[in-house]
């Protein structure tokens, strides 16, 4: 499964969607893309989760 190829896709619908473009989020750029490939809703897909998001944010 190419998960870059479908993230690039839902982001390419995303991005024509006014009600995307209207989020300041998507207007400053703040949108922070997360592999949720392994995400289970379990405690490790939740620790991933959150050590990607915080090495993204403090990167």
């Amino acid at each position: 499964m190419d998960h870059a190829a479908d993230f690039d896709a839902h982001m390419t619908e995303l991005n024509k969607s006014k009600v995307w473009k209207s989020l300041q989020a998507a207007k400053g750029n703040h949108v922070v893309p997360l592999d949720v490939s392994m995400s289970t809703q379990g405690p490790l897909a939740i620790e991933h989760t959150t050590k990607q998001l915080i090495r993204f944010l403090t990167s």
